[in-house]
């Protein structure tokens, strides 16, 4: 990860890109292709395809990156118990980064931004920053309301989220 972070700061993307699907390859070995220590290394080929101009492959990755902080974090707790603190804030800088970028791309009020929104709101609490997520997790509560009804499992799910 270390010679991509290099690359990157080199502007050499291409070589970026090639030491960060090492990285995805590696941590998948150890930790699986779909757990949040891998997520960071799908991030870092996100932003690379960003800077090549492959704006739907990068946003493929951050898809993928909130698919699997958002499963940790409402289904599989006992995965951040071996998170350091560290692993903890970068995940949040990934998850604050992919939900400035949705909302950007997709505006504020879009269904993408609200499930990035919820997933942060998610991580949020989970670091005892009840204010922060509150404020997000309102946001999207009053959008999933609104597009599925209050009835809906999404919304109920947010909800949900309160209660933590």
């Amino acid at each position: 990860r270390n010679f991509g972070k290099l690359y990157m700061s080199q502007e050499k993307y291409l070589k970026a890109l090639d030491e960060f699907a090492k990285d995805v390859y590696v941590c998948s070995l150890d930790h699986g292709p779909e757990h949040v220590r891998t997520s960071a290394a799908y991030y870092y080929m996100a932003k690379t395809l960003f800077k090549i101009g492959k704006e739907t492959e990068g946003l493929g990755f951050c898809t993928k990156i909130i698919k699997i902080w958002h499963k940790t974090l409402e289904e599989d707790k006992k995965i951040l118990e071996n998170l350091t603190e560290a692993q903890m804030c970068e995940g949040e800088e990934i998850l604050t980064s992919i939900f400035e970028t949705r909302k950007q791309t997709y505006g504020a009020e879009s269904i993408s931004t609200s499930e990035a929104a919820f997933t942060l709101g998610l991580m949020k609490c989970e670091m005892k920053r009840f204010n922060e997520a509150e404020l997000l997790l309102e946001n999207v509560l009053a959008m999933y309301k609104g597009e599925f009804g209050g009835d809906d499992s999404r919304t109920s799910r947010v909800q949900a989220a309160f209660d933590l």
